[in-house]
């Protein structure tokens, strides 16, 4: 990511260390894995364990990845979640 932005790995991870992450196990999305895993067979199916984790918590998926186009979850390219924090000035 630091290089394909141009930037240095110490303030990359310095920016991912202020995100307030958290960690889920597979047990926490495992009931939602075999249909993601059926929705994404024919793009690409790994992306699924993302796909079942924002069903299993209602949330929308932040990604520049077009596999999760056309599913029942919303998902936020960067650009376009740059721009809507931006309008919330």
């Amino acid at each position: 990511m630091a290089r394909k932005y141009g930037l240095s790995v110490e303030l990359v991870e310095m920016q991912w260390k202020l995100l307030p992450l958290r960690i889920y196990s597979i047990a926490d999305y495992r009931g939602r894995l075999p249909q993601a895993l059926i929705d994404l067979a024919r793009r690409d199916p790994e992306d699924a364990h993302a796909l079942a984790l924002a069903r299993s918590l209602s949330l929308p998926i932040w990604s520049n990845d077009r596999d999760f186009e056309n599913l029942e979850i919303k998902s936020y390219s960067t650009a376009r979640l740059l721009r809507l924090l931006g309008q919330k000035k």
